[in-house]
């Protein structure tokens, strides 16, 4: 079952100046434009840009954005935290007309497993709503609305998609990834 109350809204995660960096620094990026065919009927067209394959953070913003936070946005947000593993920051860039699939951040195949957690984090000024689904794929459980600066922090295990922008052409997000675990007493969630 989905325990809604694991999704942390965060407006404004960062300072402003540094909001303003990351998107700076994000337009910078060398996007690649991606199509992924799901079924003979469904192909995906996506802009990314995958720290997880590159090393070399050709930008420098994986170690700054993953220090802020651990540090400051995690803790805040998650009272009781344990943050054990760091996956690495992907970066997502949604064009207009090109919706991307409903799928899950797990990085292994045991969707039970609660201590992986992804945090998105909305770049620019954009449209484009964060959806998120019930296990059977279909049913939408909640919507998260596109808002620069707002993170959202959730179980990796939940299944979920952007709604591609509308009124602007390109919006850009990034994805950290952590195992991280509530500590409530002595017992762990």
């Amino acid at each position: 079952m989905i325990d809604l109350n694991k999704v942390f809204i965060v407006d404004d995660a960062f300072p402003e100046w540094f909001q303003m960096h990351i998107e700076k620094r994000a337009r910078v990026l060398p996007w690649e434009f991606r199509e992924r065919i799901h079924t003979p009927t469904y192909t995906e067209s996506t802009l990314s840009y995958n720290n997880h394959n590159d090393p070399t953070d050709k930008i420098g913003m994986t170690e700054v954005i993953n220090d802020a936070l651990t540090a400051d946005v995690i803790p805040r947000t998650i009272p009781n935290v344990k943050i054990t593993g760091f996956f690495g920051i992907r970066w997502n860039g949604t064009i207009k007309g090109h919706c991307p699939s409903i799928h899950r951040d797990n990085n292994d195949d045991s969707h039970e497993d609660e201590s992986q957690w992804t945090i998105v984090y909305f770049v620019n000024e954009s449209d484009g709503d964060l959806l998120f689904f019930d296990d059977d794929q279909v049913t939408e459980i909640m919507r998260c609305e596109y808002k620069k600066g707002r993170a959202v922090i959730f179980p990796s295990n939940i299944y979920h998609r952007a709604t591609d922008p509308t009124t602007n052409n390109l919006r850009i997000t990034f994805a950290a990834q952590y195992y991280m675990y509530q500590q409530i007493g002595h017992k762990t969630t």
